[in-house]
């Protein structure tokens, strides 16, 4: 990869998962509009303060993996790793587009950024590199991440929420896959 594309990448995945703040300098509460999604485009949303919630948080959890997934391609040489992150970009793009597609007709708007907890993942793993890096990113963000967004797509499938429910039937394969991918990798030795 050449270095401009690997800074330019970089730069690309910390913009995300920051999303224009000092985590340094982070409220660790976030404000009701952002944890709810209670802001909307039309100012109405169809959805309660829950279902907005469960819906921002797929949204922040599928940018938060888009963003790591990048980063991975630039610090990993590992090809199971970078396999892996590939298909973390390929799926998660497409499942922040399904979100958005159902925030849209639902009358809610979607934060920026992945959030604060995805951003100190990200940032904790920039420091790191080599197969420490590999380990870590397989572990947080491959396992961990997984185990919390597929708890989140259960809470979407026992929505009365017909659309939401659809989400999360749609959803619940590719994280289930995701997760049985990171769960086997074996340790590059």
């Amino acid at each position: 990869m050449q270095p401009f594309r690997k800074v330019h990448t970089l730069g690309f995945a910390l913009a995300v998962a920051l999303g224009g703040f000092s985590v340094a300098h982070a409220d660790p509460a976030p404000t009701a509009q952002a944890a709810t999604g209670a802001a909307t485009q039309s100012g109405k949303s169809t959805l309660n303060a829950t279902e907005r919630q469960m819906l921002t948080r797929i949204a922040q959890a599928n940018m938060a993996e888009v963003a790591a997934a990048e980063l991975a391609k630039t610090k990993s040489s590992d090809p199971e790793v970078l396999k892996f992150a590939d298909q973390m970009i390929k799926d998660h793009t497409q499942g922040l587009k399904d979100v958005s597609e159902v925030a849209s007709r639902t009358g809610v708007t979607l934060p920026k950024d992945a959030g604060r907890a995805h951003a100190k993942t990200l940032k904790e793993l920039n420091g790191l590199s080599g197969k420490k890096f590999d380990q870590q990113y397989m572990a947080k963000v491959g396992v961990e991440a997984h185990q919390e967004t597929k708890r989140l797509v259960e809470n979407l499938r026992q929505s009365d929420n017909a659309e939401l429910k659809a989400l999360g039937e749609k959803m619940m394969p590719v994280i289930e896959s995701h997760l049985k991918m990171a769960q086997k990798r074996k340790p590059a030795k």
